[in-house]
């Protein structure tokens, strides 16, 4: 917040008569701004429209006392937003600014939503309210759950899982978690706080947003094959530290996985936090356009919700159809801000997308600068097959040495990673209906009767890897055998 604070001071010391601070956390705002006026030494006037029973007629008026008025004061409109778009108030505010630049006062309008009227976007200065940094999480931490009370906990994880929650929603979190502490401790049953605060901020970011804090429950142990994206991946796991800011490496990007449905590039997307260890958060591009708050307010609210949480991965699958170069309109002003933040974000979000349709990406997505690596995610060749089997058998209780898993395969040449997994599935339900123990021949006869994605879209398939074979780096098998798959491939 000190870093915001001080890029709001330096707006209300110069000529920006409008301000238009968006954030749902009012108090934590007319706090700070109420803070930048005693230090300016300018008079402070709040209006809510609560004050009247016509909050519309309250607005006109305090709007013209605004324009009666003289000095450099600071005037804090706090939800004003529904009563702003009328041709009369845009005009009353265009005599407000043309006053306001005069005298060198302020305007400050605080509201969790956006209301731009055209006739005035040349005039509003809107800027984006971070939450709360790790600083003010473990002051409000102190308030809640006092060190003297608590001397054994570890507030700054704490603190950290807090991060991307308003100063209110993280207060209530600690408040809940000191309640179940209290309940644990008098039931003599152990407790994590840490879990505690992370499931509430899981249960808050769920409810209905567009980000969802994902819980980390796989790592790259988890992932069959794929072995040069892995080592791609290890490279850059100690690189969002200040060390690697010294030794002369930017901040890791993103990455871009393209290939062939159920080969794990969703999967993948999950594990890259979990090897990481840092936080994972889905962007699900459906619901910015679902959602009562227009789309591109709510793409800001997310990017700043990961910026919050950073260093974090930022994930969004399946990026094709919500950004099909084919669409128009909102979809491509939204496309436009999220390559804008792309290219020039500086906070550590690490942000990952996959795709299955190339042929419906935009080309601009593409460009080099986007994203630190292009990966083409392929159908796994016979070893990473083998791998892949024995990770779900192990994870079913089955030990993989007990199978040929050699003979599965070269049997299951084109299977996907998920038709794999199906192939162990159908077998242990042979197993079980026959009230016996998974055998070789059950997930025989099981890889035999599964028809797999390749024999229906192989056209398709070769499609996209020859369109890869220039253009994408090989996840899961050298650069020759993509070429030779594409000399194989009519």
């Amino acid at each position: 917040m000190l870093a915001f604070a001080e890029t709001l001071q330096t707006y209300l010391s110069a000529s920006y008569p409008f301000l238009y601070l968006v954030s749902f956390e009012e108090a934590r705002v007319l706090g700070l701004l109420r803070q930048l006026a005693a230090g300016l030494q300018r008079p402070f006037t709040l209006w809510r429209p609560e004050e009247s029973p016509e909050p519309a007629q309250a607005l006109t008026a305090e709007l013209d006392r605004i324009v009666a008025g003289e000095g450099r004061s600071v005037h804090v409109l706090v939800d004003a937003h529904p009563y702003l778009q009328t041709p009369e108030r845009v005009r009353q505010l265009r005599v407000v600014q043309r006053k306001l630049a005069q005298t060198g006062g302020h305007m400050v309008l605080v509201s969790p939503v956006l209301v731009s009227p055209p006739e005035l976007a040349k005039d509003w200065t809107v800027l984006q309210v971070p939450l709360p940094d790790r600083a003010e999480m473990e002051a409000s931490l102190e308030a809640s759950v006092p060190a003297a009370i608590y001397p054994a906990l570890d507030r700054e994880r704490l603190a950290i899982a807090a991060l991307g929650l308003t100063a209110r929603e993280a207060q209530r979190a600690f408040e809940r978690a000191r309640h179940l502490s209290g309940i644990a401790h008098a039931r003599q049953l152990p407790f994590d706080w840490e879990a505690t605060v992370v499931e509430e901020k899981r249960r808050l970011m769920s409810s209905g947003g567009a980000l969802e804090f994902c819980a980390i429950d796989t790592d790259l142990d988890s992932v069959g094959g794929l072995e040069e994206l892995k080592g791609w991946l290890l490279q850059r796991r100690r690189a969002f530290g200040d060390e690697a800011r010294r030794f002369g490496l930017p901040q890791p990007r993103g990455l871009l996985m393209v290939g062939v449905q159920g080969c794990g590039k969703s999967l993948l997307a999950k594990a890259v936090a979990g090897f990481w260890g840092i936080p994972l958060l889905r962007l699900d591009l459906g619901s910015l356009f679902s959602g009562s708050t227009p789309p591109d307010v709510a793409l800001r609210g997310a990017i700043h919700t990961a910026e919050a949480l950073a260093p974090c991965v930022l994930w969004v699958d399946e990026i094709e159809k919500g950004f099909d170069e084919r669409a128009g309109g909102e979809t491509s002003r939204l496309l436009g801000s999220l390559l804008t933040w792309l290219q020039e974000k500086s906070p550590p979000v690490f942000f990952v997308a996959t795709a299955n349709k190339v042929d419906a990406l935009p080309p601009e997505l593409l460009r080099r600068g986007r994203f630190d690596e292009i990966f083409f995610v392929d159908l796994p060749e016979a070893d990473a097959r083998a791998t892949i089997l024995a990770i779900h058998l192990a994870r079913r209780g089955r030990p993989p040495q007990s199978f040929d898993l050699g003979e599965l395969a070269q049997m299951t040449d084109h299977f996907s990673g998920a038709e794999l997994e199906q192939v162990v599935v159908s077998a242990l339900y042979g197993a079980w209906a026959e009230s016996r123990e998974l055998s070789q021949r059950d997930l025989v006869v099981a890889a035999r009767q599964m028809i797999p994605l390749y024999t229906l879209y192989e056209t398709e398939i070769k499609a996209l890897r020859t369109w890869a074979r220039d253009r994408a780096r090989p996840a899961g098998m050298s650069r020759r055998l993509v070429d030779l798959f594409a000399r194989r491939d009519p």
